[in-house]
């Protein structure tokens, strides 16, 4: 008797003789084609099947139709449940061990972003902005769904790294020979680390900006504007110190000459 013929959406057909053929080299089940949850070792082909298809398969049949659903032979199939596969179910687990291994690891390693609304860890690929609400406010895929039912929500976008090198050197090359500068007196040199030191907080900030994969252009457009002002006050302190350094020049040049000369 012939046991696909029986018109029941839930009757199990016989596996297709090309899949008869390959080995049982994979952690598949050849019926559902999912991951073993447990693998049950078929004694008349040396094949597996999972748990779930093994109980779907003898629910859909009559008892007497006891054919191994992988290779047709009568008897495959017996009122005992069949045995497991212990060594296909230990590959299955150490596989299973060490995908979670490598999803644990990338997960750490993964960057993370704070959500701007509820101030959770979010990665990187799962930004969002509320179109309705706020487009400059990154928030997490929970907080989208809490708290932004039926708005518009779009994915964040980051600036790509030649884009933000560009925008960097357009700041950069109008600074000119600042770090060049140098003085001789002790309190010229004082003048000019303290305003070196302004210069590379600037410098910090355009680093961050080409260094950082994962910034808006809003984010970008912040730091940009705050290293502008900074390097902005740094020229004028140094055109200052300059000035200082000239009328000083000026004023030795005047003392080199004998008093008496000068009255």
């Amino acid at each position: 008797m012939d046991c696909t013929a029986s018109t029941s959406p839930s009757t199990f057909s016989f596996i297709d003789s090309d899949f008869k053929d390959e080995p049982d080299n994979t952690l598949k089940c050849p019926i559902c084609l999912e991951e073993f949850d447990v693998p049950k070792f078929l004694s008349c082909c040396g094949r597996s099947i999972c748990r779930t298809c093994e109980q779907n398969v003898n629910n859909s049949r009559q008892s007497y139709d006891r054919r191994c659903p992988i290779c047709n032979t009568r008897g495959g199939l017996t009122n005992r449940s069949l045995p497991v596969n212990v060594d296909l179910k230990n590959a299955n687990d150490l596989l299973k061990s060490e995908k979670d291994a490598i999803n644990e690891s990338l997960k750490n390693t993964k960057p993370k972003l704070i959500c701007e609304q509820c101030d959770q860890d979010m990665y990187v690929d799962t930004v969002y902005c509320c179109v309705r609400c706020d487009p400059k406010k990154k928030i997490c895929s929970h907080c989208v769904i809490k708290d932004h039912k039926l708005h518009e929500i779009e994915d964040i976008t980051y600036v790509p790294k030649e884009e933000r090198e560009e925008l960097v050197t357009d700041i950069t090359k109008k600074v000119g020979n600042i770090e060049n500068l140098t003085f001789d007196s002790d309190d010229f040199k004082k003048c000019l680390e303290l305003t070196s030191a302004n210069y590379r907080k600037a410098k910090d900030i355009l680093k961050e900006v080409v260094i950082d994969d994962y910034q808006t252009r809003d984010d970008i457009e912040r730091k940009l504007s705050k290293a502008k002002k900074i390097i902005i006050r740094v020229k004028k302190d140094y055109v200052n110190i300059l000035k200082l350094k000239e009328s000083i020049a000026t004023l030795e040049r005047e003392l080199e000459v004998d008093v008496s000369e000068r009255i």
